[in-house]
């Protein structure tokens, strides 16, 4: 009996404590003491590093209440630059719980709004340092931007023993840059077949294989020499850095299908050796 009390005790609590939200974040924030408290909200990506278009990421909310002593956070906010609904899982060590959680779409992205008390009622959050309130998962939409926006007049928080009176939180908004997907490349099996070597022109034509059993969209060659420039390619371009030139095919030689070879791509170059040939020649596909 005294342990349904103590549930029923407990559940009650939450439901004012949720209730008094609601209400009271519909109006114009009022802060403790008529003061603005210092308790900071930040975000940051989880990985430290850049977005990946289309792949599943997870952003990171951080908070430091600077000594005070809170009954409750209040948070709404909206992620754009997401494909995936995000979804939002509190932070288990932070001695704090979900009571209320909503996501709707909006113009680019969906709104979230959450309010977090203490996993104990009357039990106040308290922090000296910065600690994670949770994680966002999303999946970005494409290449750009995912970008993270706070509603500052409900973005608030209550203070311990305060009388529930609302205080702002200090939220900063944040955009974080996504890149797109890098392609997965493979070696391809090249041989270069010798058509023309004069006493100062070497003409070699590119023999590629694809093993594979799938097709390639494109490829690249490269090959080393410490010869004169090439004075001519056909079927593509070359670039050179250094003593490493690269062969770029054009548009119409790009594909090469499954189990096919590809050649009528390669090039001339000055030389001054009669048995020249190029070095540490390479090819990789995507």
């Amino acid at each position: 009996m005294q342990t349904v009390k103590k549930t029923l005790f407990f559940f009650c609590a939450s439901l004012i404590i949720l209730g008094l939200f609601f209400s009271l974040s519909k109006k114009s924030p009022v802060s403790a003491n008529d003061s603005v408290t210092n308790v900071i909200l930040g975000t940051q990506v989880s990985s430290d590093t850049a977005l990946v278009s289309n792949k599943e990421s997870f952003i990171t909310l951080y908070t430091n209440t600077h000594a005070q002593k809170l009954d409750g956070i209040q948070l709404v906010f909206t992620l754009k630059g997401t494909s995936s609904i995000p979804v939002f899982s509190i932070n288990t060590q932070s001695g704090l719980q979900v009571v209320f959680e909503e996501v709707l779409p909006v113009d680019g992205g969906y709104r979230i709004s959450l309010i977090l008390v203490p996993q104990s009622v009357g039990d106040g959050l308290q922090s000296i340092d910065s600690f994670v309130l949770g994680q966002v998962k999303l999946t970005p939409s494409g290449a750009g931007v995912v970008s993270i926006h706070f509603d500052k007049a409900r973005s608030l928080t209550t203070l311990l023993h305060s009388g529930l009176a609302f205080a702002e939180l200090n939220a900063q908004d944040a955009s974080y840059t996504v890149t797109g997907n890098q392609p997965e490349t493979r070696s391809v099996p090249v041989i270069l077949i010798q058509r023309a070597n004069k006493k100062t022109v070497f003409c070699g034509e590119f023999r590629l294989y694809n093993d594979s059993e799938k097709d390639l969209v494109n490829w690249r060659v490269q090959f080393q020499t410490t010869e004169r420039p090439v004075i001519v390619a056909w079927g593509g371009s070359m670039q050179r850095h250094r003593d490493i030139y690269t062969f770029i095919p054009s548009q119409v030689n790009r594909k090469i299908r499954s189990k096919k070879y590809k050649s009528d791509t390669g090039f001339c170059i000055k030389t001054n050796d009669y048995n020249f040939s190029p070095t540490t020649i390479s090819a990789i596909g995507i």
